[in-house]
């Protein structure tokens, strides 16, 4: 099988488990949207956040980049090799999640308190989220384990156990959510869905391991060689992803900053985003990495994996970024309006997420370029530029909180991914092989591409009244008017331009 067939079948099979993983998260959003109030929904937002904090920084992102590469070589020598050093960074990791998370459940009442000091403002709030957080704080070992199932997997072809596992933790909040009336208080319910869905997660990735014969053992026997090289590929690693929940962390300070409410709006908006980014970034960044890791000594076909990557990448996140500003408010409107969920939520969340869809296509290239330094064996260099990312995001954010409010984080956070992939591109252009992943012209086309999708969306929003209280059937007729539309007029356009010709180019 050619790489870009590999590439395509990997694809699809990550991205029908994440579209999987995503819906039933949205479900799980519009379900705790109604269920709890915005100060409820603020608690549990902040408590899930902080081991959420830590999984980004020493699970999923991290142990992949660095596991893959170094699995990815010894399986080039021998299957039996590969199996002992699976085991001996299985070990080793389970050592540091156990530790980190005592120490996580000791500390909570610290780390709650740096982060959201304005709940001490709020009688029982603090304590509350000190409470949850403690409980969900398991999590990290149940999903750091996940991770390392994951990219183990990830690392002989198999992705869909990885892509699908996400959805059992939503399954899980939502059947938690709905039974929420059983404790006190209720949105404790969400601590304990959080745990459940942990262990769920897991679970799933054992009978796949078992299946390739693949799974991983409790061993002292360490394979100290390639040990040294996930640890060298992990620590700039760490320092690289541990940016993307520091980034969120501080934004959500500055959210507490704004009012109440405002936490829990931002984190509406940014679900809605990450719908588009895992189906096709994450997905495409999950599936290149394994094959740009094998052909890693020939630059050339390196570079052309990439750039075939990189054209699908903006082939869908480009056009869905114009899309999803045009349709930005009646989207939120009729996902979240329910329940507790009111005008003033909608008008917030839906501001929000206009800014914070142009993070979509510069989060996609991140997402598929930082791959391509992992293969040079370089992890270095993106955790420096993702630390100049999140210097710009914290800067924009001091800025404009003040007078902008919620857009103004959202703006920064969108910023910060065009100044990160931006640096990506240019420094590997010049340290390695120029890089020239599309064409002068593909780029006009697609940029004109986006333009028609925005306007086949923009012409069916403006003809609705979207603040018209309780007629969310119709609510719901022009919004899939509008997608429909938007849809159609890129399919019109990309089959006029001649969009799959030029992605096939070498």
């Amino acid at each position: 099988m050619s790489d870009r067939n590999s590439i395509k079948k990997a694809l699809i099979t990550f991205s029908s488990g994440t579209f999987i993983s995503r819906v039933t998260g949205l479900v799980r959003d519009i379900s705790a949207a109604a269920f709890f109030t915005s100060s409820e929904n603020d608690m549990w937002v902040v408590a899930f956040r902080i081991p959420n904090l830590l999984r980004g920084i020493l699970a999923e992102g991290t142990t992949n980049m660095a596991v893959v590469p170094v699995l990815t070589d010894a399986l080039k020598e021998d299957r039996e090799k590969a199996k002992r050093v699976s085991s001996s960074i299985f070990t080793a990791f389970l050592f540091i999640l156990l530790a980190v998370t005592i120490v996580g459940i000791i500390f909570t009442p610290n780390i709650v308190h740096l982060m959201v000091p304005d709940f001490e403002n709020t009688p029982g709030k603090m304590e509350t989220t000190i409470n949850l957080t403690r409980i969900m704080f398991p999590y990290i070992l149940l999903i750091g384990l996940t991770a390392f199932c994951m990219g183990s997997l990830n690392t002989i072809g198999h992705f869909f156990a990885s892509s699908i596992h996400p959805a059992l933790l939503n399954i899980s909040l939502i059947f938690f959510a709905y039974i929420s009336y059983m404790f006190e208080p209720r949105v404790k319910a969400i601590a304990f869905a959080v745990v459940i869905g942990g262990m769920l997660q897991l679970l799933i990735h054992i009978p796949y391991l078992k299946k390739y014969d693949f799974m991983p053992r409790l061993t002292l026997k360490f394979e100290v060689k390639e040990l040294i090289k996930t640890w060298k590929l992990f620590m700039p690693s760490l320092l690289s992803v541990s940016v993307v929940p520091i980034t969120v962390m501080m934004n959500t300070y500055f959210a507490s900053i704004v009012g109440p409410g405002t936490i829990s709006h931002f984190f509406w908006s940014d679900r809605l985003v990450q719908f588009p980014i895992g189906i096709f970034a994450v997905a495409l960044g999950t599936a290149i990495l394994p094959i740009l890791s094998r052909c890693s000594d020939d630059i050339e076909k390196l570079k052309s994996n990439y750039s075939y990557a990189f054209k699908i990448c903006t082939l869908f996140l480009l056009p869905a970024t114009a899309g999803l500003m045009a349709i930005s408010l009646p989207l939120v409107k009729v996902g979240f309006k329910h329940g507790h969920f009111n005008w003033i939520d909608t008008v917030s969340t839906a501001s929000s997420l206009f800014w914070l869809i142009l993070t979509l296509y510069p989060s996609g290239i991140i997402r598929i370029t930082v791959p391509l330094f992992y293969s040079m064996k370089n992890s270095l260099r993106p955790a420096i530029f993702s630390l100049i990312g999140l210097a710009v995001n914290v800067t924009i954010c001091i800025s404009t909180v003040k007078y902008f409010g919620i857009k103004g984080i959202s703006f920064a956070v969108s910023a910060a991914s065009l100044v990160n992939a931006s640096l990506l591109l240019i420094y590997f252009s010049k340290k390695y092989s120029k890089l020239r992943p599309i064409s002068f012209i593909f780029g006009l086309k697609m940029i004109a591409i986006s333009a028609v999708t925005f306007l086949g969306a923009y012409l069916v929003v403006i003809n609705r009244d979207w603040s018209l209280q309780d007629v969310f059937f119709s609510d719901a007729m022009y919004l899939l008017a509008a997608v429909t539309s938007g849809t159609l007029m890129f399919l019109v356009s990309s089959y006029l331009l001649g969009v799959r010709k030029e992605i096939q180019k070498p």
